[in-house]
């Protein structure tokens, strides 16, 4: 394809892509239009459920896993909702964790009304996906309400019980997003098995599936498929399985319930001293703030566990930052060998290579040596400090071993 038809299709499909995003546009505000207009707060739950379209009360069956009632028209469902949500409303609160029931809470708190900007897309979502809030003008203002009867029903479940379910909830949920944070994917049964080990509690089997299911598709960590629970990174399940099983005589790393519950908390990035040896050399160079250096960090242990190969991260960094000359670039890979090797990885069943010296530790390609590109783009738009050729006495050392020159390399004998 010439450059000239090549350009050409390119803002055409961008032309086509901001003619599809400014149709989104409209209709979402057509359909937030279409919630303000049915009529005020408070009200009944049934008359709350009426105002719903068809494909909305159908939504919230299937989110409550009420079965036999996808025939039902519009407004038997909206009856047969009304009655059966508040039954099954117990069942579904002893799914969740604290957090969500902390945002249930808020709401009842306020007698069951808040202002609309008082709450974030996330949270509405949450709650109206179980027929549990809606959308209403109170006093000419918008708001968003707990119908008058459900919220009854509510808070007759509140108390003590309640609150030791949802920390129990609240336990699974972090040990599970933190297990598959270091060992990718496993069982349930295994991943149930080793929970019980750590807290010293049966797990009910049937209990932890049900608050498992709720949790991936809240907080979007992990995913199921089958009688497998893995991290949402993880891309081809057969390749990390395969690599698992030729490691099955090692036992399982030896997780603390501490370790677990930090890694299991969304966003989460494990700063080993040589993580934060890496992040603290791209910030001061590449003039990042913290969190960008750290979102950079997720990248990198991102690729590290996709690929096993710390060289495909060299690949990565090349593509996103200025590599100004050999020694930036040799300081930059001693970093990244480094970090590689004190990683846990999934592959290694939530061990690091180090951890593995005298075992069988993967083997990594350190002459690895791609051309440098110099012209690239920094990710951030900023520019590397330039380093001269002869390292100072306080720079990290150029061996990688993320000591300063003077403590290493440089060191006087």
């Amino acid at each position: 394809m010439g450059e000239k038809k090549e350009k050409k299709l390119n803002k055409d499909i961008q032309r086509m892509l901001k003619g599809m995003m400014a149709q989104e546009e409209v209709r979402r505000k057509k359909a937030e239009v279409e919630l303000w207009k049915r009529a005020g707060a408070p009200c009944l739950f049934y008359e709350a459920l009426s105002r719903l379209t068809k494909q909305e009360l159908d939504e919230i069956r299937k989110a409550s896993g009420i079965p036999g009632m996808s025939a039902l028209k519009k407004a038997d469902l909206a009856k047969e909702l009304s009655e059966f949500i508040p039954m099954i409303v117990r069942t579904l609160l002893y799914r969740w964790d604290e957090e969500r029931y902390q945002v249930l809470g808020r709401v009842l708190s306020h007698g069951g009304i808040v202002p609309y900007e008082q709450m974030t897309p996330r949270e509405v979502g949450t709650l109206s996906r179980y027929g549990l809030l809606f959308h209403g003008i109170y006093e000419g203002k918008k708001v968003l309400f707990i119908p008058e009867d459900l919220a009854y029903s509510l808070r007759a479940i509140e108390g003590e019980e309640l609150s030791q379910i949802l920390k129990r909830n609240s336990d699974w949920v972090l040990l599970t997003q933190g297990m598959l944070y270091y060992i990718g994917v496993d069982e349930y049964w295994n991943v149930l098995t080793r929970i019980s080990g750590l807290t010293g509690v049966k797990v009910d089997p049937m209990d932890y599936s049900a608050v498992i299911g709720e949790a991936a598709v809240y907080y979007g960590e992990i995913e199921k498929s089958g009688a497998l629970v893995f991290h949402k990174d993880v891309r081809n399940l057969s390749k990390v399985m395969a690599e698992q099983n030729k490691r099955k005589e090692l036992p399982p790393y030896p997780f603390t319930i501490a370790k677990l519950r930090k890694a299991g908390k969304p966003g989460y990035i494990e700063k080993t001293p040589e993580m934060r040896v890496f992040l603290e050399t791209i910030r001061d160079a590449y003039v990042l703030t913290s969190s960008q250096a750290e979102a950079i960090g997720r990248e990198v242990t991102r690729i590290i566990n996709q690929t096993g190969d710390p060289m495909e991260v060299m690949k990565h960094l090349e593509k996103r930052f200025v590599i100004p000359d050999q020694n930036w670039f040799q300081m930059i890979s001693g970093l990244v060998m480094n970090l590689y090797d004190h990683a846990s990885q999934w592959e290694l069943r939530g061990y690091a290579p180090v951890e593995l010296s005298g075992k069988k530790k993967k083997k990594t390609r350190s002459s690895y040596r791609p051309p440098l590109t110099v012209s690239a783009v920094p990710v951030m738009g900023s520019k590397v400090k330039q380093k001269n050729s002869k390292t100072g006495r306080n720079e990290p050392c150029l061996c990688g071993s993320g000591k300063k020159h003077k403590n290493c390399c440089g060191r006087k004998s």
